[in-house]
């Protein structure tokens, strides 16, 4: 068996020497950090490669096939322990059903089994409001007898800061992947969007897929966009050009007076990377246009969609079009004018071999940061941020006297892995 990693988060498996008649049994596991946002937990099996626009870069025994008649058939268990098994959940992709089993709560499909052809999509739901922030810190052992750590920050919404205007360049992906429901609540978002605009801010809206098309001329404010412009999302663009495109608005409106601009970008995401055309946007966009990015549909490819937000300080939401697709969008469109919480420096109780880079994070959403440790880490943990305002925060959590529970069949720890991952 050999298992590689031929692209940002695709593997591929090549498995030999299985005689006729044979059945192979196959079991992995990895780990996954929880991210809660708007008080919303999203978890997401991925359980089909859609078939991606562009070429792949991929040698040949890597490069994925596709065929439409094949019918994979599954059935899922999904056992949900710890505070999570108290909250509210559902499944907008699949139907579920809810067993209570001791202090644990089993999920299984609705049916006998279904076919995998999208992936299963779970919601946990927090209790009410919660206002306040959640710092926390967990420690283990490696397997070099050292230590790590791993910090978790989960922040409230932030609804009194202002931001400077701004253009606002939306891009929608109107190519044939998107026909359907899809298009159809990108249509609706665009208009509860155009709700969100501040009178002081500047749009520009394109379409995409094969081709690029612009919606308007110029930056405008939002009482000059034309109404014509719903009419003109439909998925009628062919294939899925997004670094063509990407670039091509990058450049623009820029000259105008308002100096910040945003890229809000509504798509798919059913493309290969290509390094150098991604390099290449990278450039354009500079160090002042960040991409905040929607992935819609039932198997999103969400590498680009991430790389893109982590290098432009950007952020993503992934969506389906069971989720109340349109609201979940324009939602996240709100965190345009959201303040960024600015991470700045770490007391920890004993000097570190090892910290992660600091994520960006904007108020309500959460962040994790690992580190590695020659000795016990005892004691208090500070950090200390900013937002953009300048506004200072800080928080405090100690170390608790018990280590993180360690994975009982191989005895490395699922936290040191976890960490491990993250530095590499």
């Amino acid at each position: 068996i050999l298992v590689e990693e031929v692209s940002t988060n695709l593997y591929s498996m090549q498995i030999g020497n299985i005689p006729p008649q044979t059945e192979v049994k196959i079991k992995y596991q990895y780990s996954v950090l929880h991210e809660w946002r708007d008080g919303i937990l999203r978890w997401r099996l991925p359980t089909v490669l859609a078939p991606r626009y562009g070429q792949s870069g991929l040698a040949p025994q890597h490069e994925p096939e596709v065929d439409l008649l094949t019918k994979h058939d599954f059935t899922f268990v999904l056992l949900v322990e710890g505070l999570l098994s108290e909250l509210p959940c559902m499944s907008p992709s699949h139907q579920i059903k809810f067993v209570r089993e001791d202090d644990a709560l089993k999920l299984s499909l609705g049916y006998e089994q279904d076919v995998l052809n999208r992936d299963l999509v779970i919601h946990f739901q927090q209790d009410g409001h919660k206002e306040v922030d959640v710092f926390s810190a967990l420690w283990d052992q490696d397997i070099n007898n050292q230590y790590c750590a791993l910090l978790s920050l989960c922040t409230p919404d932030v609804t009194d800061f202002v931001s400077e205007p701004k253009i606002i360049k939306i891009l929608i992906d109107c190519s044939g992947s998107m026909t359907g429901e899809s298009i159809k609540q990108a249509r609706i978002a665009l208009r509860q969007i155009m709700q969100e605009i501040r009178p002081e801010d500047k749009v520009m809206i394109w379409k995409f897929g094969s081709s690029v098309e612009k919606l308007q001329n110029k930056p405008v404010g939002i009482n000059e966009v034309d109404d014509d412009i719903f009419h003109r999302i439909q998925a009628d663009l062919g294939g899925t050009e997004l670094f063509k495109a990407m670039n091509s608005i990058a450049k623009q409106g820029n000259t105008f007076s308002v100096k910040n601009a945003d890229i809000f970008l509504i798509t798919d995401g059913e493309v290969w990377n290509e390094d150098s055309a991604y390099s290449e946007l990278i450039d354009a966009l500079g160090n002042k246009q960040r991409v905040f990015s929607v992935g819609v549909g039932r198997a999103v490819s969400t590498d680009i969609l991430n790389k893109l937000a982590e290098d432009t300080g950007g952020s993503v939401e992934l969506v389906t079009p069971d989720e109340k697709m349109a609201a979940r969008i324009t939602s996240h469109f709100k965190r345009l004018y959201a303040p960024r919480i600015n991470l700045q420096n770490i007391h920890w109780p004993v000097q570190p071999d090892h910290v992660d880079e600091y994520p960006v994070i904007f108020s309500g959403d959460t962040a994790y940061i690992g580190a590695r440790f020659k000795q016990k880490p005892e004691g208090e943990i500070t950090l200390n941020a900013a937002y953009d305002d300048a506004r200072t925060i800080a928080w405090t959590c100690g170390l608790s006297n018990k280590a993180y529970k360690t994975d009982k069949e191989d005895g490395v720890s699922v936290l040191a892995r976890t960490i491990a991952a993250k530095e590499i």
